[in-house]
């Protein structure tokens, strides 16, 4: 699946943009208890951040491209859009405070 943008159309750069965000996470003392966990920390902001840079067409599609790599991401990427965009950042905002 080609995204709209070239940076996201690479894999590779969208997976280390992914890693990057996990280990700044895990930097900050935030490091949660397994992969699924770290994730569901990562998706609560960054659908909202693809879709502010690059629209909601490319969002959708980070997202169905990243449940493809498994059931962690399929679970991590329903629980956090399950949660309203402003509930997520609520939610990102406390975890960072504590």
């Amino acid at each position: 699946m080609k995204l709209n943008i070239e940076f996201l159309a690479d894999s590779d750069a969208f997976d280390y943009s992914n890693g990057i965000s996990e280990y700044r996470a895990a930097c900050r003392g935030k490091k949660r208890t397994s992969s699924e966990e770290n994730h569901k920390l990562l998706f609560l902001v960054l659908y909202d951040l693809l879709t502010h840079l690059y629209g909601t067409e490319t969002a959708d599609q980070a997202v169905a491209t990243d449940k493809t790599y498994g059931a962690q991401y399929v679970n991590a990427w329903e629980w956090a859009l399950s949660i309203s965009k402003d509930e997520r950042r609520k939610r990102f905002d406390e975890i960072l405070a504590n």
